[in-house]
């Protein structure tokens, strides 16, 4: 029996999850956003909309590490290609832009709390078009926390 054909959601829940990776990225952004907001009100000067893309981009790549680690390869090629192929080009540079940001600030191997300031001081600069301020370091940190910990077990 195929794991994976029309209807594949019904008969493999990673299937289902795959689909609907990029509809709760955008859901939790947007929520994040209001959170956010109201205990670091610096982020009522940013753009909504591009907090929303950033943030998105993040949680995808997030997800799409933990893709790589957590399913077989064969498996999370064909969850992979499914969730790429509903994916804009921008969107799929964007996160491209944050897999790159992450490697060069804390390389391949790295503790979780620094890879969680990483994904956050990505969407921070994108967000503010310049590196946070050392005295931001928490606002990435949270961030980054909070995407890694929603998608980072998004395949488990």
């Amino acid at each position: 029996m195929p794991t994976f054909s029309k209807g594949g959601a019904e008969r493999d829940p990673l299937w289902g999850k795959a689909e609907r990776l990029v509809s709760d990225a955008e859901t939790a952004a947007e929520s994040m956003f209001g959170t956010f907001s109201k205990y670091y009100p610096e982020l009522l000067w940013a753009d909504e909309g591009k907090w929303q893309f950033l943030t998105t981009a993040a949680a995808l790549y997030v997800a799409s590490l933990k893709l790589q680690e957590d399913v077989p390869q064969k498996r999370g090629a064909a969850l992979g290609k499914l969730i790429e192929g509903g994916l804009p080009d921008h969107m799929a540079r964007a996160i491209g832009n944050c897999r790159r940001f992450v490697e060069r600030s804390v390389g391949p191997e790295t503790d979780p709390l620094t890879f969680e300031w990483a994904v956050g001081s990505w969407v921070l600069s994108g967000l503010f078009l310049k590196k946070p301020p050392a005295d931001r370091g928490w606002l990435a940190a949270a961030i980054g926390e909070a995407l890694v910990k929603t998608f980072g077990a998004w395949w488990r």
